[in-house]
């Protein structure tokens, strides 16, 4: 005698799919904010750096590289965590925007991680490096239209 087939309940099978919704909404939130933090804090140095006399006294032999230590060390001690922190997020966004826009791109709209986007800005330090294979990603970015790259 054949068992009955076990027929999953609607019900059940549409509220597991709202959850798993509400947790891909929530992760595409995650990565928006991660992103924007980044930019934010990139803007922020950046903005130290041009404006040195918010943190640098009169006389500063150099006036940019204070403000910018200032600035890492302030933001650093306001979302608890380190200068190095600070430093690789804010260079992880300004190379992004400026080498990768359209990936830059996908992490402001939450889909693409800041780790996504932190692996693809230092793998660029291979490209730099290597002056045919530079030749061959500038070629290859020409021909991906559409692409995130």
């Amino acid at each position: 005698m054949n068992p009955e087939p076990v027929i999953e309940h609607p019900a059940d099978a549409d509220a597991l799919g709202l959850w798993f919704a509400d947790v891909e909404r929530h992760q595409f939130e995650l990565n928006r904010d991660a992103a924007r933090r980044a930019g934010a804090l990139a803007e922020a140095i950046g903005f130290a750096r041009q404006h040195p006399d918010i943190y640098a006294l009169p006389g500063d032999s150099d006036a940019v590289t204070t403000a910018e230590r200032c600035a890492v060390a302030e933001a650093g001690l306001r979302l608890q965590l380190s200068e190095n922190t600070i430093r690789n997020l804010a260079h992880t966004a300004d190379a992004a925007r400026d080498r990768l826009p359209a990936l830059w791109q996908a992490a402001c709209d939450g889909f693409a991680t800041l780790a996504q986007i932190e692996t693809a800005v230092a793998l660029l330090a291979r490209f730099d490096t290597l002056p045919a294979a530079a030749c061959m990603w500038k070629r290859m970015r020409r021909g991906w239209r559409g692409c995130i790259c």
